[in-house]
């Protein structure tokens, strides 16, 4: 586990979140693939409950249903994450993602100023989490983008909220370009 956080010996693109749960779930489970496979059911659970919630305001209750349905019987590729106790980066990436998209439209349709930005503040965390899971995380940006459009007060409010989303991913990618290249942290420098 040691080695995951070690600037000396991290490899681009790692995923601190997926791997600190990951060695969490061995810890656990040790190596009983059922419980794995109940984990990501469960996750999976999630991410059904969290497209619902996301989808229920721009489509309507009934169609958030059939595209929770949908979702939930792994229609398409997203099926498999369940059966692969490796795919747990895939359903955390999801969650934070559908999570992201919320909290943005919460953000996006707040009548206060002070509420906009505690609702965009925590997406912006929401968002840096799915990205701590996995880099297809970065979808939320365009899936952000058109949940607000409906509810746009000004394009430049819909910027100022992308641009949050923007502004962490650049350091997302900072972040892993340092690790990558093996180059001392701050903290260590001192």
């Amino acid at each position: 586990m040691r080695r995951n956080f070690d600037p000396g010996t991290r490899k681009p693109f790692n995923r601190p979140l997926s791997q600190a749960l990951l060695y969490l779930e061995y810890r656990m489970w040790g190596l009983d693939s059922g419980r794995y496979i109940a984990t990501n059911t469960l996750l999976h659970v999630v991410n059904c409950a969290l497209l619902f919630w996301l989808l229920q305001g721009p489509l309507g209750p009934q169609a958030a249903a059939a595209a929770a349905l949908l979702f939930a019987l792994g229609v398409g590729f997203y099926g498999k994450a369940i059966l692969w106790a490796a795919n747990l980066p895939d359903l955390l990436a999801t969650g934070f993602v559908l999570a992201t998209g919320i909290a943005a439209t919460r953000a996006q349709l707040a009548r206060l100023a002070p509420e906009r930005a505690a609702w965009m503040g925590f997406a912006g965390i929401l968002f840096a989490m799915g990205l701590a899971c996995k880099e297809s995380g970065i979808m939320a940006i365009v899936m952000v983008a058109g949940l607000m459009w409906p509810h746009r007060r000004s394009l430049g409010s819909v910027v100022r909220k992308i641009a949050v989303l923007v502004f962490i991913c650049g350091a997302y990618v900072a972040f892993q370009l340092v690790a990558g290249m093996g180059l001392p942290w701050p903290a260590a420098m001192g």
